[in-house]
């Protein structure tokens, strides 16, 4: 079941993102969840969390209509079996009820593009970033 995170849900989606995604911290966690809730899912398997996804609207480069894919991310043991799928899905369907058509994301190559290509998402440009001082 997939649904958006849950109040007393913070603390295990928080974990999740901690050791999946990034260090975000704890309140800015929650405070980021509060402005997008309905772009903050989790994934639930007999009520554990065994992933989230989650995204914003508006930051940056990004055009009108358009929401930023911030991250995806199912637990070992849980993944390999269509739940990353679902999670990103569910997360189109929220961009969609949004008014919004587009989702932009960013990947490191590897296995996560092959997840996105599966999915029908094509690459569309490229970045490379490099240290400040070169």
């Amino acid at each position: 079941m997939i649904e958006p995170i849950r109040d007393n849900e913070l603390a295990d989606t928080h974990a999740i993102n901690a050791e999946y995604l990034d260090e975000t911290p704890n309140e800015v966690w929650k405070a980021q969840r509060d402005e997008q809730l309905d772009l903050y899912l989790a994934c639930r398997v007999l009520d554990r969390i065994v992933g989230i996804c989650y995204g914003a609207t508006g930051q940056g480069h990004v055009t009108s209509g358009t929401v930023i894919l911030q991250g995806i991310a199912v637990v070992d043991g849980f993944s390999r079996a269509g739940r990353g799928s679902q999670l990103l899905q569910t997360f189109e369907t929220q961009v969609r009820r949004r008014g919004c058509h587009t989702v932009s994301l960013g990947s490191a190559g590897g296995c996560v593009d092959q997840f996105y290509q599966k999915n029908g998402y094509r690459p569309t440009g490229y970045m490379i970033c490099a240290p400040a001082d070169r």
